[in-house]
């Protein structure tokens, strides 16, 4: 199914890479990157959450896919006519294996991400806490908010076309690294032979 998706994917110049952080955005990125012939960009390249920059780079490639999980609170507020020829990938993965990746390389940037989203005027408090009461620290109840929130409001709201992609169904690229091999991996790793995404795709 996802070979037919990558497909589909091809008609864009333009690919958003998103979701939770450690959801799986980069090898997403770098493996439709190196399989579509784009250019690869990681979120460093416009910033935590640019929209401007974004629209910069758009003006300025013929194309990229940009990974960009710090993006995600705001994907449904981006319109064709700003974003043109542009499709967004939400990735999909279970947050025991979020939870999982975000332990090992001691992520925490839970505060920064939550506070975008409290620029929504549909954010509520009280549903940022159920999070956190059913995953007791902010780092591991990031993830669980932001798909609740991507399902409640965001997904319905889409104006630029999205798929939803599985990050375990990747298991065919030819990139793809077992579990074993990624044990040690750095953060932006995601193969054997570079030790970031940014080099391997230079």
């Amino acid at each position: 199914m996802n070979k037919r998706l990558f497909k589909t994917l091809a008609d864009h110049n333009y690919i958003l890479v998103s979701g939770p952080q450690r959801s799986g955005t980069t090898f997403a990125a770098a493996a439709l990157a190196h399989s579509l012939e784009r250019r690869f960009c990681p979120d460093e390249i416009i910033g935590q959450d640019e929209v401007t920059k974004l629209n910069v780079l758009i003006r300025s490639s013929p194309n990229f896919v940009l990974q960009c999980p710090a993006l995600f609170w705001c994907l449904d507020s981006f319109q064709d006519k700003d974003f043109p020829n542009t499709a967004v990938v939400v990735m999909k993965r279970s947050l025991t294996a979020i939870n999982k990746s975000v332990a090992r390389i001691d992520w925490d940037g839970a505060a920064e991400e939550i506070d975008r989203y409290r620029r929504r005027e549909e954010f509520r408090e009280d549903d940022w806490q159920v999070s956190i009461e059913a995953y007791q620290e902010p780092r591991y109840a990031i993830g669980s908010f932001k798909y609740y929130f991507w399902d409640t409001y965001q997904k319905d709201r889409m104006q630029l076309p999205f798929y939803e992609l599985d990050y375990n169904s990747l298991r065919w690229h030819p990139r793809w690294e077992n579990k074993v091999n990624r044990k040690d991996f750095e953060p932006r790793q995601v193969s054997l032979q570079y030790k970031n995404a940014i080099e391997e795709n230079l």
